[in-house]
């Protein structure tokens, strides 16, 4: 619960933010997802991988065992909202 290793831990990740925007949009122009805001679908997927992976990762609250499962919801309930 370090603020400064919260900001170090996200700086790192914000080039991904960046690349998840960008696959985003190339998903969007060959007709595989329909999103109205990448920027917002941007936010809300890495906002679902940030609370339900990340930050209980780093206070050592993930049961190694549902990461996988987890992964597989996340990306499942994404596609649900977005996929054509």
């Amino acid at each position: 619960r370090d603020p400064q290793k919260a900001s170090a831990a996200r700086a790192e990740f914000t080039p991904l933010e960046d690349e998840l925007e960008r696959w985003i949009r190339m998903a969007v122009a060959d007709k595989k997802l329909s999103v109205p805001d990448s920027s917002l679908a941007t936010k809300v997927f890495n906002g679902m991988i940030e609370g339900t992976l990340t930050y209980p990762a780093l206070s050592g609250c993930v049961d190694p065992e549902m990461v996988e499962p987890l992964k597989q919801e996340l990306i499942a309930t994404f596609l649900a909202r977005y996929r054509t």
